[in-house]
């Protein structure tokens, strides 16, 4: 449930939207009473076969129609091409002849996001595990929060999320800075840096595509990377010998949904504005972006 109302578009009205840049195809719909419903797949061929399946579906399951919408947001890459122009003919073709609002943002914006929330949501299954773990009287127990630590190093490592969990953590009002990866051609990756707090979510660094030597050198100065290039990553790692029980990953497509933007825009409001970029959905064209 979303508790807050989004405000970047009317209060009053559903959102939907769709995530089709990656392996991931993910549509959202977001109902003004804060239920958010998802339809969602992956795989090959996914997005050709599912995307108008699942917006139809969703429409129907909140028992509204198009013209209910209140705006939609679309993935808008870098990415597969495929998945790529799949989404952007599906806005094209939902929101013929309407004047509902089309706003794009970054895929790996979302990526980003997406991870700080898995964090977040990792931290405070920690901290409950604490609590939980100390004496009712108040007293330390040195045992017992040896035992809690080894119990959630398991738990969080067997969820390939962050190996390495007796770290301090940041503080609630500090941003965590993801280094946000999908996988590219060849040897390269869609690289880059975002910031994620409760100001909102700001680019550390351009987009680029970058070699798996290059993201890996960073990584091992103690970034935490997502994406879909995570995988890759591991494996030129392990190649290579280097230890990576302390390097934090959030591997693969977990940390990527179309709900997360629903979740950022409802979260800051109208400081979402400097993520999403409104567009016109008849003249609209996605971004094949190659690096070059």
């Amino acid at each position: 449930m979303l508790k807050k109302a989004l405000t970047l578009i009317p209060k009053d009205q559903p959102v939907l939207s769709l995530e089709t840049a990656t392996p991931v195809c993910s549509v959202a719909l977001w109902i003004p009473d804060g239920t958010v419903l998802e339809e969602r797949a992956e795989g090959q061929g996914v997005h050709s076969e599912l995307t108008f399946v699942f917006i139809d579906r969703l429409l129907k399951k909140a028992g509204i129609s198009v013209d209910g919408l209140g705006a939609v947001l679309l993935s808008a890459g870098p990415g597969s091409y495929t998945g790529l122009r799949v989404g952007s003919s599906a806005v094209k073709g939902l929101l013929f002849q309407t004047e509902i609002p089309l706003y794009t943002f970054n895929t790996l914006a979302g990526i980003a996001i997406g991870t700080a929330e898995r964090q977040e949501k990792i931290l405070r299954t920690e901290e409950f595990r604490m609590e939980q773990s100390r004496p009712k009287d108040g007293r330390t127990d040195q045992s017992r929060t040896e035992d809690s630590q080894e119990e959630k190093s398991r738990t969080v490592e067997s969820q390939g999320e962050m190996p390495k969990t007796g770290e301090s953590r940041k503080k609630d009002s500090e941003p965590v800075t993801v280094d946000a990866v999908i996988d590219a051609r060849r040897n390269h990756l869609y690289h880059q840096v975002w910031e994620v707090g409760e100001a909102g979510v700001k680019a550390g660094s351009g987009l680029q595509v970058r070699e798996l030597d290059e993201v890996l050198k960073r990584w091992e100065s103690g970034g935490l990377v997502a994406g879909t290039g995570t995988e890759r990553l591991l494996r030129l790692a392990e190649s290579r010998d280097v230890d990576t029980a302390g390097l934090h990953t959030f591997p693969g497509t977990g940390v990527i949904s179309a709900i997360s933007i629903l979740h950022y825009v409802a979260e800051v409001g109208e400081r979402s504005t400097e993520l999403l970029q409104k567009v016109d959905p008849r003249r609209y064209e996605p971004d094949y972006f190659s690096g070059l």
